[in-house]
């Protein structure tokens, strides 16, 4: 079995009250390579001292120098990661999954990503690592979260709106208060309706399983072909 590599925290930042995002930087190797779309296996340590191997989608554009994680917190692996402090070091392997969720060499002009929750993890990572290298393509981001108080990265979302005229986001929340004016409704039901014409496009779909089945089977239902169907559970 190969070694596993070493990073160290260089910043962590709650970024609501159960999902956290850090940024590591690479120890030994001093470089890693990675297309955006791959995840690592971070080797995180339980409550008895054990070992426990959880995959994380790598949230941020490839960068030689490290990469970004953005973890909800929902066990032992993903509060071992919340626990860390800058300085902290952390063994992993990876990256995995080239081909898999990253970016076709040949795609269609329209693409269309859509997901549930901490599933904008790697959808950030395609955005912002390919953007600028396809400015002929229109990208359209669906997200879907149940309330207000979910809600993150906006900031990160439109800046690259306002960068890059050929990308749009919008967020659907499925228990939304009264002043919510934006898109309300379950991710899966209204998908449809927020693109408009299916065919013609290409689809990267991450999150929530149930909603990737219920959205992949539409798409296929309406005539997508499952090669142009992406999908990060």
């Amino acid at each position: 079995m190969a070694t596993p590599s070493t990073a160290r925290v260089i910043s962590k930042q709650m970024l609501i009250p159960n999902v956290v995002g850090v940024d590591f930087a690479m120890v030994e190797p001093p470089q890693i390579n990675y297309n955006a779309g791959q995840y690592v296996i971070l080797h995180t340590t339980g409550p008895n001292g054990n070992v426990v191997k959880r995959s994380y989608s790598i949230s941020s554009p490839p960068a030689a120098a490290g990469f970004s994680l953005c973890v909800k917190i929902v066990g032992d692996a993903s509060q071992y990661i919340a626990d860390l402090k800058p300085g902290d070091p952390v063994k992993f392997s990876g990256p995995w999954g080239m081909g898999k969720f990253t970016f076709p060499e040949k795609t269609e002009n329209e693409i269309v990503m859509i997901a549930t929750g901490t599933g904008l993890s790697p959808i950030y990572s395609l955005l912002s690592g390919n953007l600028s290298a396809h400015p002929d393509k229109r990208f359209l981001f669906l997200w879907g979260l149940k309330k207000e108080s979910d809600i993150f990265y906006t900031k990160e979302l439109e800046d690259l709106a306002q960068k890059y005229l050929n990308f749009a986001f919008r967020i659907v929340l499925s228990e939304a208060g009264s002043a919510w004016t934006g898109k309300r409704g379950m991710l899966s039901d209204v998908f449809a309706a927020e693109i408009g014409d299916l065919g013609g496009k290409e689809y990267f779909l991450a999150g929530n399983g149930n909603m990737i089945n219920i959205v992949e089977h539409e798409l296929i239902t309406r005539g997508i072909s499952p090669d142009r169907i992406h999908k990060e559970i």
